[in-house]
C-alpha cells in the first residue's frame, strides 16, 4: 500500500483475497468523496479534526540474513520486470454512452462487449475466447462468475460488419441477437447457471471417475486473449457526481491473462461517457495498447453510424442553424454545451435524440440545447407549448409500436394532477391530447375539464414520471417466450415519499420449497432496487398482492424495477403509484373505533346510539387467570374488531377492522413460505367459536380484494416492519358485534403497560388446530431495554444447553434493539402461539374506555413455550401511521 501526503493511497492485492474489486472500488470513492468534503488548508493538507491521535513512529532495525537479501532483491526485479512489461493505456470515449446505446434496444453492457468483440477481431484477424466477470450477488456471499461474449451470434455480427454486401438493417439485426444472446448468458452466469459452472463440474466428475476427457483438455486450455470486467462505479452517495463531474474516477485495471492477449477494463459513467483500461505487454509483438485503443474507438463509431442517419447536405444544415436560435448562434449553444459539460447545472436533462426538434426563434440556448443529437434542458424553464411533437417510436419484440418520452426527465408544464377528473377514475393524468401523446400515453377516454384521461404504459427500458404508470411484459397482453432481463426505471417527483406498486397479473415461476417449508425464487425474480430502506428479498409470488416502497423524498433518486426471468412462458402486468406525502392528510380513527358493545341493542337505535352505550371503564374485568397458551375465552362481542385471516377456509392469522374497507394484520401472514393468492383468502369479522352457529355470532365472510405490504418488511432481521393491510371487496356492516379499533395519535399515552392481546390461535405448541373459540390474554409491556436483557439471558441459557427449541434464534440478537417493535410478557404459563399472528395488541384508554391497538402479534423467542418467562415481539403500530394512511388512501 502507497500512501501519499493527502491521504491517497494505492493499493495491490490478490483477487482470492474477500476484498474484491467493488469494495475496494467502494472504499476507495469513500476515501476521495471525505476528502473532497473536508477540503483542503492553504498547506494541502486535508482538513477536519484528529479522530485518533497515532502514536510516535519508531524506526526498526532489521537484520536480514543474506539469503533472504537475495531472496528480496530477486523479487524486486521480478516485480520491476513485470511494471516495465505493461503497456497501459487509458483512453476516454466522451462521443456518447449508455445514453445513446439504450435507444438502440441494447444492453449498455452488451453494447460495449460487442464493440470490444468487434475491435479485437480487426486487431487480431480472429476471434478468440473472451472473458467477462459478472456478479453472483443474488447468493449470499456471491463473488464472481464468468461470461463468454464471444458467441456464435457475435461472431456473425461482426463478419457482417467487415462485409460491404451486408445492409444496415442486417448488421443492426444481427447486432441485436448478439446482444440478446450476451444477455442470457450473463443472466445464466448470475443466476449460477453459467456454460463454466457446468465445466466445473463435468471437470470434478472426470476426476473423481478417474476419466480422461479430450474435451475438457482442449476447452480448459484454451487461453483468455481478451479479458474484460466492468468497473462499478459511483457506489457511495457521499458525493453527488452529477454535480461534481470533475470528481468522476476514472477507475483502475488489470494486467492481461495472456502473455498474447489484452486486458480491458471499462466504467459507463453517467449517460456520455466511457472510460476504458487497456492493458498489453510490450514483449508480445501481437498486441499493442494503444492502437487497440483505436480500434474500440473506431467499433464504437461505426456502431453509431448503424442507428444514425448520413449528415444533411450543407445548405440544408444552414437552413437548421437559422431555425435553431435566430439571434443565438451555433457558437452560442456551444457554449452552453461546454458549460454542461464543466458545471452541472441542477436539475439537467438530457436524451439522445436522432433528429433535433424544429425550434423558433425566441427558444434559446439558456432552456434548451440542441446539439450533436442531444437535447439538454439546463433549468426547470417551462418548454413553450409549441415545442411538443410527436416522440421516438420504437418497436418490441412483438413488434408492437412503443412511444417513448423524449426527455428522460419530461419537463411537466403541461402535465398535473386534475381535480375535476372524473371520480378519480382516470388511471393516469387528465391533460391535453397533445401533451398526452408527446410523453409517451395513450388516451383512454375523457376527462371533465375538456382534457383526455392519458394512460401511460411501458415495457422493457421504459422511463416514467408520472403518477400513475403501467409496466407490461414485452408482448403483453400475449405471452412472451423467451428468457428476459426487463427493467422500468421510474423518477419520483417532489415530495414523492413512496412507491405503489400493484402487481395486476404476474405469470411467472413461483419459488421453490426447500426443506423447513422455506420458498425461495429461483428460476424467477423481481427486485425493487434504490429504495429508501434497501435491500430487499426477490419476489415471485406476489399475483394481485401491493407493495409500498419509501423512497428519500429530500434526495430523491430513479427506483428500477428489474424482472430477470428465465422461464419459458411468462406474461406481468404491474401498476406504479407515486404518492405524495405532503398532500396526505393524517390517520383519522373512525368515530366508533373502540366501543365494546356487550349487549344486544333492543327496539331501534341510531349509528350514535350504539357509539355512547358501551360499558363504564370502572365495569372491565381483570383477568384472574391469564390462559391464548393458558388464556382465558373471550366474551360475545367483547372484541369486536377482531377478524380472522382464513386460508381455503381455514384460520392463518388474526386482524383488527380498521374501517368499513380496509382490515390490519402482519406481513409475514403473507410471505413467500405461506403465500397463497387473494382468491384464495377470506376474512371473517362478528365471529367468537369459529365454524359454529351456536355462539350467537352474527359473521361476516368477506372477500379479499387486495393486500398491501410494506415491502421495507425483513424476515431476515427479526421480521422488522412486520404489517399489512387488508382491502376487501364489499364494506364491513357494523353493528354491536363488529367496531373498528382505534389507532394511536400522537396524544395516545404510551407509559401504560397493561394490555390486551386476542386471537384464535393454538393452545400448544403441538401443531394441534387452531382453537375455535376466541381468546384473550392479559400482557404487561416492557421497556425494550428489557426486552433485549432478557433475551440475552434466554440466548446464553439455550446456548449453554445446546437447545434447539429456540425457533428464531439469529432474530432473537434484534429483540429490542429497534423502535417499531412493542416487547410484552404474560405471567408464567401463559404466551401467545401460532395462529395468533397479525392479531392485535389493545391499551383501554382512562378517560372514556375506549380500546386503541399498539401492536401486532409478530414474533416470540420460543414457540409457544411457556416453561420460560419469554416476552413477545409486536410491531408498534404508531411507528406506521404513515404507511397505513398511505395503503389505506384512494390513489
Amino acid at each position: 500500500m502507497s500512501t501519499q501526503g493527502n491521504r491517497r493511497k494505492g493499493l495491490i492485492h490478490e483477487f482470492v483475497l474477500r476484498a474484491d474489486a467493488p469494495i475496494m472500488g467502494h472504499l476507495w470513492e469513500f476515501c476521495i468523496a471525505e476528502e473532497f468534503i473536508l477540503g483542503y488548508d492553504d498547506n494541502g493538507n486535508t482538513q477536519g479534526s484528529v479522530e485518533i491521535e497515532p502514536p510516535s513512529p519508531i524506526r526498526l532495525k532489521w537484520e536480514m540474513p543474506p539469503e533472504c537479501l537475495e531472496t528480496i532483491e530477486y523479487s524486486s526485479q521480478s516485480a520491476l520486470a513485470l511494471l516495465n512489461d505493461v503497456d497501459l493505456k487509458l483512453y476516454v470515449h466522451d462521443h456518447y454512452g449508455k445514453g445513446f446505446m439504450k435507444t438502440c434496444r441494447a444492453s449498455p453492457d452488451a453494447y460495449i462487449q460487442m464493440a470490444l468483440q468487434l475491435a479485437y477481431y480487426r486487431d487480431a484477424g480472429k476471434f478468440n475466447l473472451t472473458y467477462e466477470a459478472s456478479m453472483t450477488r443474488l447468493f449470499r456471499e456471491g463473488r464472481t462468475e464468468t461470461v463468454r461474449p464471444c458467441t456464435i451470434e457475435s461472431c456473425e455480427w461482426v463478419k457482417s460488419m467487415e462485409n460491404q454486401s451486408s445492409t444496415k438493417e442486417e448488421r443492426i439485426k444481427l447486432l441485436q441477437k448478439a446482444c440478446g444472446r450476451h444477455q442470457l448468458g450473463y443472466q445464466d452466469a448470475m443466476c449460477g447457471k453459467g456454460i463454466d459452472r457446468h465445466l466445473f463440474c463435468l471437470y470434478v466428475v472426470s476426476k473423481y471417475l478417474e476419466v480422461d476427457s479430450p474435451f475438457l483438455k482442449e476447452v480448459l486450455s484454451e487461453p483468455w486473449r481478451l479479458s474484460t470486467s466492468q468497473t462499478p462505479h459511483g457506489q457511495t452517495t457521499k458525493l453527488d457526481l452529477k454535480a461534481h463531474p470533475d470528481c468522476i474516477s476514472a477507475g483502475g485495471g488489470f494486467g492481461p491473462v495472456a502473455d498474447d492477449g489484452y486486458g480491458v477494463s471499462y466504467i459507463i459513467a453517467g449517460e456520455d461517457v466511457l472510460f476504458f483500461h487497456i492493458s498489453s505487454k510490450k514483449s508480445s509483438p501481437e498486441t499493442d495498447s494503444v492502437k487497440f485503443a483505436g480500434q474500440i474507438e473506431r467499433a464504437l463509431r461505426d456502431m453509431k453510424d448503424l442507428f444514425t442517419k448520413p449528415a444533411a447536405a450543407n445548405g440544408v444544415e444552414k437552413s437548421k442553424e437559422k431555425a435553431l436560435g435566430g439571434d443565438v448562434s451555433i457558437a452560442d449553444y456551444q457554449k452552453g454545451f461546454k458549460t454542461f459539460r464543466k458545471i452541472i447545472i441542477s436539475p439537467l436533462k438530457f436524451q439522445y435524440l436522432e433528429n433535433c426538434p424544429p425550434m423558433k426563434n425566441n427558444i434559446t440556448w439558456k432552456f434548451l440545447i440542441c446539439l450533436g443529437g442531444y437535447i439538454f434542458a439546463l433549468s426547470n424553464a417551462d418548454i413553450p407549448d409549441h415545442f411538443y411533437r410527436l416522440p421516438l417510436v420504437g418497436t418490441t419484440r412483438a413488434g408492437r409500436e412503443e412511444r417513448t418520452s423524449t426527455l428522460l426527465e419530461p419537463v411537466n408544464s403541461q402535465v398535473q394532477d386534475s381535480p375535476t377528473e372524473h371520480e378519480g377514475m382516470c388511471e393516469g393524468a387528465c391533460i391535453s391530447s397533445r401533451a398526452c401523446n408527446y410523453y409517451g400515453g395513450r388516451p383512454r377516454g375523457a376527462c371533465i375539464n375538456g382534457n383526455v384521461c392519458c394512460k401511460f404504459e411501458r415495457t422493457c427500458d421504459g422511463i416514467s414520471r408520472e403518477k400513475i404508470s403501467f409496466f407490461t411484459s414485452p408482448d403483453y397482453p400475449k405471452l412472451s417466450n423467451d428468457r428476459v432481463q426487463c427493467s422500468h426505471l421510474i423518477f419520483p417527483n417532489e415530495d414523492v415519499c413512496a412507491l405503489r406498486i400493484d402487481f395486476l397479473e404476474l405469470n411467472i415461476s413461483q419459488g421453490v420449497k426447500f426443506a423447513g417449508n422455506f420458498h425461495k425464487c429461483i428460476q424467477d425474480n423481481i427486485f425493487v432496487l434504490n429504495v429508501l430502506n434497501g435491500p430487499h428479498e426477490s419476489l415471485c409470488e406476489f399475483q394481485n398482492y401491493s407493495a409500498l416502497f419509501s423512497v428519500d423524498w429530500k434526495n430523491p433518486k430513479p427506483v428500477t424495477l428489474l424482472f430477470v426471468i428465465q422461464s419459458q412462458v411468462f406474461r406481468w402486468r404491474v401498476r406504479v403509484t407515486q404518492l405524495n406525502c405532503k398532500k396526505l392528510q393524517s390517520w383519522r380513527n373512525d368515530l366508533g373505533c373502540g366501543r365494546q358493545l356487550l349487549y344486544e341493542p333492543e327496539g331501534s337505535h341510531s349509528k350514535d346510539d350504539l357509539l355512547l352505550d358501551t360499558v363504564p371503564h370502572g365495569d372491565y374485568k381483570e383477568i384472574s387467570s391469564p390462559l391464548i397458551v393458558n388464556g382465558a375465552p373471550a366474551d360475545q362481542r367483547e372484541f369486536p374488531w377482531q377478524a380472522s385471516l382464513q386460508a381455503k377456509s381455514k384460520h392463518r392469522c388474526g386482524a383488527s377492522i380498521l374501517n368499513e374497507n380496509f382490515l390490519l394484520t402482519a406481513a409475514h401472514c403473507f410471505t413467500a413460505r405461506v403465500y397463497e393468492p387473494p382468491e384464495n383468502l377470506r376474512v371473517v369479522v362478528g365471529d367468537l367459536v369459529l365454524d359454529s352457529d351456536e355462539d350467537g355470532g352474527q359473521p361476516q365472510i368477506l372477500e379479499v380484494e387486495s393486500i398491501i405490504v410494506d415491502y421495507d418488511y425483513k424476515s431476515f432481521r427479526a421480521h422488522l416492519n412486520d404489517i399489512a393491510v387488508i382491502k376487501v371487496k364489499t364494506k364491513i356492516k357494523f353493528n354491536a358485534g363488529v367496531q373498528p379499533v382505534c389507532l394511536p395519535t400522537i396524544d395516545t399515552p404510551m407509559s401504560q403497560t397493561e394490555a390486551l392481546v386476542s386471537g384464535w390461535g393454538r393452545l400448544n405448541a403441538t401443531y394441534s388446530p387452531a382453537n375455535g373459540r376466541l381468546q384473550k390474554l392479559q400482557m404487561r409491556i416492557i421497556p425494550n431495554k428489557e426486552c433485549k436483557q432478557m433475551h440475552q439471558k434466554e440466548v446464553a441459557k439455550a446456548s449453554k444447553m445446546n437447545s434447539t427449541d429456540i425457533a428464531n434464534l439469529p432474530g432473537s440478537r434484534f429483540m429490542g434493539n429497534d423502535n417499531t417493535h412493542i416487547c410484552a410478557i404474560a405471567d408464567t404459563n401463559s404466551t401467545v402461539c401460532f395462529g395468533d399472528s397479525g392479531g392485535p395488541l389493545v391499551i383501554q384508554s382512562q378517560l372514556d374506555g375506549r380500546f386503541t391497538q399498539v401492536g401486532i402479534v409478530s414474533f416470540g423467542l420460543r414457540a409457544c413455550d411457556v416453561s420460560n418467562l419469554s416476552p413477545v415481539a409486536f410491531t408498534r403500530v404508531s411507528e406506521f401511521l404513515q404507511f397505513i394512511t398511505l395503503a389505506t388512501t384512494s390513489v
